[in-house]
């Protein structure tokens, strides 16, 4: 059974008050008298909801601690508020403000209650727990740095995960998508005139470089890898992708290969806007300066005659 304190259990401190002044020993007698007493209701109360462990989100005095122990009931103090928050969800317990608002009701359950050692750390592991789906991931890494990047990566796939479970929608991977759109983009750029066209087939053929890199990773020569993709998509398999563990093309969708199509799409997105950003950037550079204005560089150090010569409106360093 456990109980769950969002405060402490300490004797409440009057804020601004440094120090106390006793007249005699009978003063201080009172006084160590009221504080027993305020740890012995503390511990009163916890009792008789029936917890075996409680977790507190502030400082636990040792007075309590010791008294909590001739119960058999473990302490845990400096519980983080999230941590409260799950421990609630997983064992079906209601963390309160203070223990005098304790009930037996607030009080939730866990099969097992343990201190473990990982990694030179304590750690109270709760485990068991009935009717909840609640789980805890332990990262492990060596610097800081590689266990920042660990859970920045696990925040990523179950978003990842949570998008393709509320949308519902997914796409072949291995590199089908990407060559399928590929496919179908050469097939609308032959219809399109003048330098359009161009550019059609360059962004074919830069979707190309994700089954072209899955290649390269996995050992396999990229231009077979692709010319194979490429002839099985001609034959009318859309799902037909890279299976990188037999270095074989396969059906994606029966090789369980699948990507949330969220993703892809922001995928996608995201390099159009960046590649649109760059050559809008680049048109501005290049417009930026008159023709008809003097140019004030020096770029002698690159001419066999000693002269002047024009970058035609490229930045200044393109002529260096």
């Amino acid at each position: 059974t456990i109980a769950l304190v969002d405060g402490g259990l300490t004797i409440d401190e009057v804020d601004g008050l440094g120090s106390v002044s006793l007249d005699g020993p009978a003063e201080r007698q009172q006084l160590l008298e009221y504080e027993n007493g305020v740890y012995a209701e503390h511990v009163e109360r916890i009792a008789a909801t029936g917890a075996d462990i409680v977790f507190c989100q502030q400082a636990i005095d040792d007075a309590v601690r010791h008294l909590l122990a001739e119960r058999d009931v473990l302490a845990v103090e400096r519980t983080r508020r999230d941590e409260l928050v799950q421990l609630s969800r997983a064992t079906g317990g209601t963390h309160v403000s203070s223990v005098g608002e304790m009930t037996r009701a607030d009080t939730g359950s866990a099969g097992l209650i343990e201190r473990r050692t990982v990694g030179g750390r304590e750690l109270t592991v709760v485990a068991g727990c009935e009717n909840t789906e609640q789980v805890s991931l332990l990262l492990r890494g060596g610097p800081e740095h590689v266990v920042d990047e660990l859970d920045r990566i696990l925040d990523s796939c179950l978003h990842v995960l949570g998008l393709a479970i509320e949308r519902r929608d997914v796409v072949p991977g291995g590199g089908a998508c990407e060559v399928r759109l590929a496919r179908d983009l050469r097939d609308d750029a032959a219809a399109i005139d003048g330098r359009e066209q161009l550019a059609v087939d360059a962004f074919a053929d830069a979707l190309e470089a994700i089954p072209r890199t899955l290649a390269e990773t996995a050992g396999l020569d990229p231009i077979d890898a692709l010319v194979a993709l490429r002839n099985a998509h001609d034959d009318g398999n859309g799902t037909a992708g890279l299976d990188l563990t037999t270095g074989r093309i396969s059906n994606m969708i029966d090789a369980g290969v699948i990507e949330p199509l969220a993703v892809k799409e922001r995928a996608i997105g995201g390099a159009e806007e960046a590649a649109t950003m760059l050559v809008r950037v680049d048109d501005v550079i290049a417009a930026a300066r008159d023709p008809e204005e003097p140019h004030d560089h020096d770029h002698d150090r690159g001419s066999k005659s000693g002269g002047r010569f024009s970058t035609g409106g490229y930045p200044w360093a393109i002529g260096h």
